[in-house]
């Protein structure tokens, strides 16, 4: 999503992502969002300002980590990203 995003830079004015909801269980979460993106360019016979929606899911697992000595846990997704909790 991150690589596309920098790539349509010059088609969106503006984008946002909204968590509509969340669930998890034990070390999974599964997440609905609402993507909103305004164009700043004319897209086929879309116009200037014209917002686009779009709906999904994202589901993760995690992996949490104690660092010795440190007090801080981290939580892993078994993705590429990390969250860090203090």
């Amino acid at each position: 999503m991150k690589k596309r995003s920098e790539e349509g830079k010059h088609l969106l004015k503006q984008q946002s992502y909204t968590v509509k909801s969340a669930v998890g269980d034990g070390d999974q979460v599964a997440v609905e969002a609402e993507w909103v993106g305004v164009l700043a360019i004319p897209l086929g016979n879309l116009p200037v300002g014209y917002e686009m929606r779009a709906y999904f899911a994202m589901f993760f697992e995690f992996k949490t980590v104690v660092l010795p000595f440190s007090g801080i846990m981290i939580a892993l997704n078994r993705g590429k990203n990390s969250l860090v909790f203090h």
